[in-house]
């Protein structure tokens, strides 16, 4: 791997084109070596990713999530071994518990989510009569 040079592609279709001659070329990487394309570098940095950049990345995507109440987002622990993920913690609301599986499974470099995040259950008057 010779790592990749910057350069210019036609909008459609691309054509490796330097020097630009034309403006209305667009600036993207470009990967020389013979399996690489532009999406490989996406595909990089996802096997370079460490077991601490994923618990971050996970973390970024749950609160980013406005559906997830504060109060549940502060009672979450992310754990991440081999590209799996762990959810723990308590929640109150039945819907964090489902969003925030799915957060962590759109993160990207996830491979598995293991949700056992719990839901409180909140006692009623009834119980107590």
């Amino acid at each position: 791997m010779r790592g990749f040079q910057w350069g210019y592609w036609e909008t459609p279709g691309g054509n490796w084109v330097w020097p630009p001659n034309r403006g209305d070329l667009f600036y993207l990487a470009y990967a020389p070596w013979p399996q690489g394309t532009c999406a490989s570098f996406a595909e990089l940095d996802q096997r370079l990713l460490t077991n601490e950049d994923l618990v971050e990345n996970v973390y970024a995507t749950i609160y980013a999530d406005p559906r997830i109440p504060k109060k549940d987002k502060e009672q979450l622990q992310v754990n991440a071994q081999n590209q799996r993920v762990t959810l723990r913690g308590i929640v109150k609301n039945r819907r964090s518990k489902v969003f925030a599986y799915t957060d962590a499974f759109q993160t990207p470099g996830v491979a598995d989510v293991e949700n056992q995040i719990v839901i409180a259950l909140t006692p009623s008057p009834a119980n107590f009569e």
